[in-house]
């Protein structure tokens, strides 16, 4: 029994050293309050200018009532009100986010509906050339076709919860500096807000001892 034991503790250490070794993104900002405006200067995005990028960032709503019937930005690279490259928002009365992207003729958006709210909530967003995936939860939920070459700054700086954001938390903010498939977003998810398959793993897991008299259980603890 304490071989097997030994295996699992083995497996899990190295799911855990091979996803951090192999995770490519740049975290830009780790668990952080959405009210409050974090600002990341380009010199954090590798590779800035590349119209092939993602970004994915973990949100948890928590009163939805806070700057109810204003739009509320989880973040933009750019400047507020006029350059998006690009900017992800919620709408101003539902739980439906927008992505806004600047491209060189008009600005476009693309909407992604039924945010989770009261839970931890992973969007990722994937930019290939004028394709762009989102991706809630590490599903694919919406691609949407830019109707023009999308604008980058490579000087940009980007903005977390600029503006009064939103009433509650940003965790796990990342950049790539190359685009995403669905196994890499579903990888993504996976790891949770804390960043790593270690604790996901964990947390699917329970350990319970029963004491028995007998073949009958006369209590139980639960880890």
């Amino acid at each position: 029994m304490s071989g097997i034991i030994g295996v699992v503790i083995l497996f899990i250490v190295l799911v855990y050293v091979l996803s951090w070794l192999f995770s490519t993104g740049r975290t830009l900002s780790n668990l952080s309050d959405g009210k409050t405006a974090v600002v990341i200067p380009s010199t954090s995005l590798k590779n800035g200018g590349s119209v092939n990028y993602a970004y994915s960032i973990w949100i948890y709503i928590d009163d939805w009532s806070y700057r109810y019937g204003e739009e509320k930005i989880i973040f933009l690279r750019g400047s507020i009100g006029s350059v998006f490259t690009p900017a992800l928002s919620l709408m101003p009365t539902d739980n439906t986010a927008v992505i806004t992207m600047t491209t060189a003729s008009d600005p476009f958006e693309c909407i992604v509906p039924n945010v989770p709210i009261q839970k931890w909530t992973n969007i990722t967003i994937n930019l290939n050339n004028k394709s762009l995936d989102a991706y809630l939860n590490g599903k694919l939920v919406k691609t949407c076709v830019l109707p023009d070459v999308p604008v980058v700054n490579a000087e940009s700086s980007v903005y977390l919860t600029p503006a009064g954001g939103f009433s509650g938390y940003t965790s796990r903010f990342q950049y790539w500096s190359t685009t995403l498939g669905p196994q890499e977003a579903w990888n993504i998810y996976k790891r949770g807000p804390g960043g790593n398959m270690f604790s996901s793993l964990i947390n699917q897991y329970k350990i319970q001892f029963n004491f028995l008299k007998g073949d009958d259980v006369q209590a139980s603890l639960t880890l």
